[in-house]
């Protein structure tokens, strides 16, 4: 039997003690209006909340730190939005230089915070976040730079995901199942590591967007699918490919996988403001459109749901609530 790829516990532990004094641990708050029957319970995981707000800014911090321990006083790297905002702003505690790659079609909210931070922000011309990665592997390559991935490697899925897991099991011990977005699956990975080695009967449900199902189409090949086609979408956060590091851990630790349209992200951007009033991103409302439009594939008992992020421009928000 080939034995499950998880991160070393140690890592996701050394991550959590280093970040803590820079981060804000999210609350979580119960949702009864999302309980569509007696067996569930439902709580919100507010990483929308969270410094730069996302979740990205735990896993920018640990790498950042790793990078700057090893010499490093410059980096690059690619993102869709979250996770360039969050190494601007590390780099900023660090004092080194950040050069962010965006798509063409990064929400204008995310590149203005990450401009405002002191970063160099390089637009890619394709609006795909794949295009964006290839050009910033490149520039760094060219240029003797460490290039920081958004999601596939170890540090950044220790901080962002594996410490995100502890704080959830610290909130709520008997928690069941934990539901998690996914684009480069550094989050998923990391709290699979976590949840595998310290509870290994929760049920972990991966929500991932339908035209852009880098998951699902890896499970069905077997290997992970790192590039896709560009899709229109407002959820750049979960568009594109798979990490093959983020893949490997990922494929022995998912119980289940619910794809979600842009129409119910949308949808589920609007259920939140109404009933808790809260703004999310809709990568961010990933979770909440599974549970809403997709109840029946959610496992009985106490669920998380992580809200992500809430880095949307006013645009996408008058947008998404003239269409309803």
């Amino acid at each position: 039997m080939t034995k499950m790829r998880l991160l070393p516990f140690q890592e996701i532990k050394e991550a959590g003690e280093f970040i803590e004094p820079f981060i804000r641990r999210t609350p979580r708050e119960a949702s009864p209006q999302l309980a569509q029957s007696s067996e569930a319970e439902h709580f919100l995981k507010l990483e929308n909340l969270q410094l730069t707000g996302s979740f990205k800014l735990r896993g920018a911090l640990f790498a950042l730190h790793k990078i700057v321990g090893a010499g490093g006083r410059t980096v690059i790297t690619s993102s869709a939005g979250n996770h360039g905002w969050a190494l601007a702003w590390a780099a900023r505690q660090f004092d080194v230089g950040a050069r962010i790659v965006v798509p063409s079609s990064a929400d204008e909210a995310k590149c203005s915070g990450m401009k405002a931070l002191g970063a160099e922000v390089i637009t890619s011309p394709s609006p795909g976040y794949d295009e964006a990665e290839k050009t910033a592997r490149e520039m760094a390559r060219k240029q003797g730079i460490p290039f920081v991935s958004p999601y596939d490697d170890d540090p950044v899925m220790a901080g962002n995901g594996g410490t995100l897991a502890d704080e959830i099991i610290a909130q709520l011990p008997d928690v069941d199942n934990i539901l998690f977005p996914v684009g480069g699956g550094g989050m998923g990975a990391g709290i699979a590591s976590y949840v595998r080695r310290t509870r290994p009967e929760l049920k972990l449900v991966a929500c991932q967007h339908r035209d852009s199902p880098a998951l699902a189409l890896s499970l069905e090949k077997g290997e992970a699918v790192t590039e896709l086609p560009p899709v229109e979408t407002i959820a750049g956060g979960i568009e594109g490919g798979i990490g093959v590091n983020t893949f490997a851990i990922l494929k022995d630790t998912v119980d289940r996988l619910i794809l979600v349209t842009e129409e119910e992200l949308k949808a589920s951007i609007i259920w939140l403001i109404r009933n808790h009033q809260y703004l999310v991103e809709a990568a961010g409302a990933a979770t909440l459109a599974a549970c809403l439009f997709h109840p029946e594939r959610v496992p009985p008992g106490k669920s998380v749901l992580v809200l992500s992020g809430r880095n949307i421009s006013l645009k996408t928000v008058a947008s998404v609530i003239s269409g309803f």
